[in-house]
């Protein structure tokens, strides 16, 4: 238990030092753009607001686990306890909002398949009658083309009567 506490607070005491050498190497370099330091302090300065930074995070650390060591057992437990409930809470909430969503998506599924389907039908019912309106030009052309044969013939069959008729005569 101590050392599960211990970690995190070894992680966050060597951020605050992070930053107190950030403070101390890195603030003295920043400059304007004609040369001049960004912010005007000696280095002896920068070192004490490093230190001051670093002390600072060490104490809040050195603090805050002490009142957790000191803290009753049992307030302890009933603070677990009480946030396994609240977690416990959200998760039957967010399955609530799951059932609710995944049964929107389901009736729109359902909306989505049987518009699906009514397209089937009229694209078969366009198939059926694309057919019978082909099956109507395909006899038009052949009666024409029976018409067109016919008027051919009977050209032929009158002309050459004619054109007998035209040479005995002349």
């Amino acid at each position: 238990m101590q050392k599960r506490r211990l970690i995190p607070s070894i992680a966050r005491a060597f951020v605050y030092g992070l930053l107190a050498a950030v403070v101390i190497f890195g603030l003295p370099y920043l400059t304007n753009d004609d040369g001049t330091p960004l912010i005007p302090a000696p280095t002896w300065l920068m070192v004490l607001i490093g230190a001051l930074i670093f002390a600072v995070g060490l104490i809040l650390e050195l603090t805050a686990e002490t009142s957790h060591r000191l803290a009753d057992p049992a307030q302890i437990l009933r603070e677990r306890i009480t946030n396994v409930n609240r977690a416990f809470d959200d998760a039957v909430n967010l399955m609530a909002d799951l059932q609710a969503e995944l049964t929107r998506q389901q009736v729109a599924h359902q909306a989505v398949i049987a518009a699906a389907e009514k397209q089937k039908r009229l694209l078969e019912v366009d198939l059926e009658q694309a057919e019978k309106i082909n099956q109507l030009l395909r006899g038009d052309a052949i009666r024409a083309r029976r018409r067109e044969i016919a008027l051919f013939a009977a050209g032929m069959l009158c002309s050459i009567p004619i054109g007998f008729a035209v040479n005995w005569l002349s």
